[in-house]
């Protein structure tokens, strides 16, 4: 009885949840998926994950919703025991977002690589003309980085704001963004890892209330 209680109080809580997880992952997956050549895979994941903890805890409350219905003692004891382990994973997310001390050296290095590997790699090239285009930045730390990977005297066109051709095979470091890109992803990877923490935290201290009240 204290059971079923128990689910009745929290069945409306973990679909929405749910659905605010998975929208928030799917958010950063669709619009920044494209940098993921600048980002190593242990960061780049986090939004996967929660597309994938956002997907399990809406068909849990979906589960709980149906325990109830039917009044089903398996139903109800499997959606509890799914309660507990949304609480030490959300616990988890939390603890790997606090704990990303070693990220700026992961993106530097995955910066350098794909830089080294620009004139062998098209898959690379594509990545910086998008980067450096959409963000109105160039190379990793400055225009000079360019100067020291490519034989040639101009920087990608990508690197400056060009009208014609002309003014494409003229990029150098005077007319090109003076901002490394490193410094532009930097900036848009923590925005959107502090919305992610922020919503864990949220989420997290609804059911703590949801819990307790």
């Amino acid at each position: 009885m204290y059971l079923k209680i128990l689910v009745f109080f929290h069945h409306k809580e973990p679909p929405i949840t749910g659905i605010s997880i998975l929208t928030v992952g799917a958010i950063v997956q669709t619009k920044y998926h494209h940098y993921a050549n600048f980002v190593g895979s242990n960061i780049w994941t986090f939004p996967v994950i929660f597309i994938i903890v956002g997907s399990v805890v809406t068909l849990i409350g979906i589960l709980g919703c149906c325990g109830i219905c039917k009044e089903s003692s398996c139903l109800i004891l499997t959606f509890a025991l799914f309660v507990i382990i949304i609480f030490l994973v959300e616990f988890a997310l939390g603890v790997i977002f606090v704990n990303h001390g070693n990220f700026e050296k992961m993106l530097q290095e995955q910066f350098n690589s794909t830089m080294n590997q620009y004139n062998d790699r098209p898959e690379y090239q594509d990545a910086w003309r998008l980067i450096q285009s959409e963000m109105d930045c160039c190379g990793i730390d400055k225009p000079d980085d360019w100067y020291t990977r490519i034989n040639s005297q101009n920087l990608p066109s990508s690197c400056c704001k060009v009208i014609n051709l002309q003014e494409a095979s003229d990029c150098t470091a005077k007319h090109a963004h003076p901002v490394g890109c490193i410094t532009r992803l930097k900036k848009v990877i923590d925005d959107n890892s502090m919305m992610l923490g922020i919503v864990v935290l949220v989420i997290f201290s609804i059911q703590i209330f949801f819990n307790y009240y």
